[in-house]
């Protein structure tokens, strides 16, 4: 029997092999955009030791900071300048010490390799803490959660200014704001965006013009400087206001942050069509509050280097000579409720 012939054909399929590749993978190499194939060929740099714990201390801020209710804030990098870690933060000292410690903590995962590393790192280059709080990039009158005193919102047709942030015996936050602003269950929304503030609840008209708005989350802040500001200071401390003193302060989404009232009466009474209120503050000088400035925090800046404010009530109403408002004891006895710092 002669022998068949398919040498030719062999190598002709050989041939044809070649031309098309050698599998499946570079057939669909050959399929993909030249942006994909560009981007499949980079292979990341492994993360810099430094790098390396910055992400630990990055997941113990975030434990900690759920954990405190967004009460904080912390911003986290490294300095490309130094190859430090920065860490930019008005938590307290005492949680700073933790957060940047060497040992475990109640906020680590489990990697006890990573936590030794950051404690390395921090005991031969060391971690700069810059004390200063951040914000989102919220203003007066388009606030963002966790939500802040002396912003601009809406509901029942009217618009007001909130007051400060205060917190019951379990720990439930609220803010304050004019009695006369809203009726209990208004959905009270930003002024800009229509962002939900939270539910109107225990007015206290007609004797306390004053109410609480609860049920999304808050902090110890207020907006201060223009109508339009981004800027906030943090709450320090709340008292009642005192007589002769000629600084004390409204910050409202209409005329923005005035300084330069003077307290003439902490025994004041104010009767309008909502009802009569004593004892309140009465005050006069610097620029007043005007309409939409209800429910305005009203405070006394901190001195020295430290920055905040001390509460010392909220604007209820006046005329063209003489303001009042709310001090902050009748608030908190009338809600059981304490100054959030």
């Amino acid at each position: 029997m002669r022998p068949r012939k398919i040498f030719p054909a062999v190598l002709a399929l050989s041939a044809l092999v070649l031309a098309l590749g050698t599998g499946p993978a570079q057939g669909q190499e050959r399929d993909r955009d030249p942006a994909d194939r560009e981007a499949a060929s980079k292979v990341p740099n492994p993360l810099s030791r430094t790098e390396r714990a910055l992400e630990v201390l990055q997941d113990r801020i975030a434990s900690y900071a759920r954990s405190q209710g967004y009460r904080y804030t912390f911003g986290s990098y490294v300095d490309p300048g130094t190859g430090k870690i920065v860490l930019e933060t008005d938590a307290p000292d005492s949680a700073v010490r933790v957060l940047t410690g060497g040992g475990t903590t109640p906020y680590d995962a489990d990697d006890t390799a990573a936590v030794e590393l950051l404690g390395a790192v921090r005991a031969s280059d060391g971690i700069e803490v810059r004390r200063e709080g951040l914000s989102d990039e919220a203003s007066r009158k388009s606030d963002t959660e966790p939500f802040s005193g002396g912003s601009g919102v809406k509901g029942d047709g009217s618009v007001c200014t909130t007051g400060f942030a205060v917190k019951n015996s379990s720990g439930t936050r609220f803010l304050t704001i004019a009695g006369h602003c809203f009726t209990n269950g208004t959905k009270v929304r930003t002024e800009n965006g229509g962002v939900l503030v939270g539910t109107v609840r225990s007015r206290g008209l007609p004797s306390h013009d004053m109410e609480l708005i609860g049920g999304r989350s808050y902090r110890p802040y207020i907006y201060v400087g223009g109508t339009d500001s981004t800027s906030t200071l943090k709450v320090l401390s709340a008292n009642d206001p005192v007589v002769g003193y000629a600084n004390y302060c409204h910050s409202g989404r209409t005329t923005g942050e005035r300084c330069g009232h003077e307290v003439i009466s902490i025994t004041a009474e104010v009767c309008t069509s909502s009802g009569c209120k004593k004892p309140v503050a009465a005050y006069r000088g610097g620029v007043f509050p005007r309409g939409g400035d209800s429910g305005a925090p009203v405070y006394v800046k901190a001195t020295g280097s430290t920055k905040g404010v001390h509460i010392r009530g909220h604007h209820i109403a006046g005329n063209s000579t003489t303001k009042y408002f709310e001090m902050w004891n009748r608030i908190r006895a009338k809600y059981n409720v304490s100054i959030l710092t």
